[in-house]
């Protein structure tokens, strides 16, 4: 009897999982500009299991995203973006991607005036881009399960709604899907 890892266990707990999948990593982009064709000024390949690249790709957009400063009494940092809603949208995007789309990556790419992140795989089951926020599936059970159990999702299936209220309390544009 040979015991054999299934994907699921490799992304949760293996340290370099795309030795077994190759696609299971994120590529990250810094353009200057508001165009896919404009110039890449920063850019990183995140690899490892699931909550370090959750993880590394707050960092990145962290790093790349600008931060406005408001002065009165206190004075207080403007993030472009809210982490709340980057953290919810990075994890959503590794729970709910096709990992059998081979060399497809999930793609981050931020832009002058805009963050996009996308996922292999296209809404799953049979969910349509007006049931985001109001109903659930989840493509790979065993991930969502190991990020609610490590507390980067709360399961509750508010993630989008928790999104759009992040985005709407900071002012900005409501985000499209």
């Amino acid at each position: 009897n040979r015991i054999m890892p299934t994907n699921g266990g490799l992304l949760c707990f293996s340290e370099f999982p795309q030795k077994f999948i190759f696609q299971a990593r994120i590529k990250c982009f810094y353009i200057k500009g508001t165009k896919k064709t404009d110039s890449i000024i920063d850019r990183k390949l995140l690899e490892g299991d699931i909550i370090s690249q959750i993880r590394q790709a707050i960092d990145f957009v962290q790093r790349s995203m600008k931060v406005g400063r408001v002065t009165e009494e206190i004075r207080e940092d403007i993030p472009q973006y809210p982490l709340e809603a980057i953290r919810e949208s990075v994890a959503n995007a590794i729970a709910h991607r096709d990992y059998f789309i081979a060399g497809n990556e999930i793609f981050i790419m931020m832009y002058e005036n805009r963050l996009e992140i996308e996922s292999p795989g296209g809404l799953a089951g049979n969910l349509s881009l007006n049931d985001l926020g109001q109903a659930r599936y989840a493509r790979n059970p065993l991930l969502a399960q190991y990020l609610y159990d490590m507390k980067e999702v709360e399961g509750a299936g508010r993630g989008i709604i928790k999104i759009r209220q992040a985005v709407k309390n900071l002012g900005a544009p409501t985000p499209q899907f």
